[in-house]
């Protein structure tokens, strides 16, 4: 009907009523973008609130994957260290134990739990980052994803030039496997490793020793230079970021 009028006016040359029915045209089209754009920025505000709580519980479970991780690695640092100063004659001769053997043979292995953010991948690969308007919570979230690939490329490195010491120097590890009575057993896992090291002998050995600082120095780098330790710190300060955005209250700070 507007388009029959839009034509008779032309044909009448009524230039007026022409602009006057294409300003309705202009404004009905506005007013229809107008409404499509709102609708769809409802819809992310929403689709947001949503991403925002599951991404804050991917990063929770992150977090705790993090702290496991470091507090294991840098206890583990802190064995390797004693034990290799020990053996070193940096410090006084103690004996050591076969926990610290076992410390020592596995010195070598250096992994990390693979983890990511499912929410957020699952984000990117619909192309809908976008939704996420807060540029401090993207930033980090950017970081950390640089922070991984850092850690995973120390990782792979550190794994790839430490030495396998039980394997190199056989003679001096004496590893058994003995099943665990299934009332001790944790995880499912049945069989556990018992290692007995010759320490005097390694202490002897200057390939070995040469071989356990290189072990000690990867491990260490892999913790706490530019791997584990910074990649934590970047999990939690996406959490504080999540919590402050959500009006989450840290558990210490609740009275």
């Amino acid at each position: 009907m507007l388009l029959r009028r839009i034509s008779k006016h032309f044909k009448d040359q009524n230039w007026f009523a022409v602009g006057i029915d294409f300003t309705i045209v202009v404004i009905g089209v506005f007013i229809g973008i107008q409404v499509a754009n709102w609708n769809a920025a409802r819809i992310d505000r929403a689709d947001e609130s949503v991403f925002l709580q599951s991404l804050r519980h991917d990063v929770l479970e992150l977090e705790r994957i993090s702290e496991g991780t470091m507090d294991l690695r840098t206890e583990q640092v802190k064995i390797l260290a004693s034990v290799t100063a020990v053996l070193q004659g940096r410090d006084p001769w103690r004996d050591l134990s076969d926990d610290e053997c076992g410390a020592i043979a596995a010195s070598h292995i250096v992994g990390v739990l693979p983890a990511n953010l499912p929410s957020w991948t699952a984000l990117t690969q619909a192309g809908r980052t976008g939704i996420l308007k807060d540029k401090a919570l993207r930033s980090g979230l950017a970081v950390l994803s640089q922070k991984r690939q850092v850690l995973d490329v120390i990782t792979r490195s550190v794994q790839a030039t430490n030495y396998d010491l039980p394997r190199l120097y056989p003679e001096f590890f004496k590893i058994t496997t003995a099943p665990l009575d299934p009332d001790e057993a944790e995880d499912g896992a049945y069989y556990d490793a018992d290692y007995v090291c010759d320490f005097e002998e390694i202490a002897k050995d200057q390939s070995v020793l040469n071989a356990l600082s290189i072990n000690l120095d990867g491990y260490s780098a892999t913790v706490n230079l530019l791997g584990v330790a910074p990649y934590r710190e970047q999990v939690k300060a996406i959490r504080k970021l999540l919590d402050d955005r959500l009006g989450v209250m840290d558990e210490a700070s609740k009275p």
